[in-house]
């Protein structure tokens, strides 16, 4: 049972079973989430990752450089850019 209402959640598809005429699929969120982490981890190189975010609300975020922190984390398009360069 998942409590995700409004949330994104992402699921994979292991079998589709017809029971008494119903269509039921057979969901994995945990391979789901094992895969990405492998094709993202797997990608990493050093330098990759910029900053860590310490702090995190509603509000906002407060992010950690080298050169201290910063109050802000990526908006939207940054983040679509750097999904359609595969991560990099």
């Amino acid at each position: 049972i998942l409590t995700r209402v409004g949330k994104v959640v992402c699921f994979k598809v292991l079998d589709i079973e017809y029971r008494n005429g119903d269509c039921i699929a057979i969901l994995s969120r945990k391979m789901a989430q094992k895969e990405f982490y492998q094709e993202f981890f797997d990608n990493l190189k050093c330098g990759d990752i910029k900053a860590a975010v310490r702090y995190a609300n509603a509000a906002g975020a407060i992010t950690v450089t080298r050169a201290g922190g910063v109050s802000s984390i990526a908006n939207d398009d940054e983040i679509r850019a750097l999904l359609a360069k595969g991560g990099r």
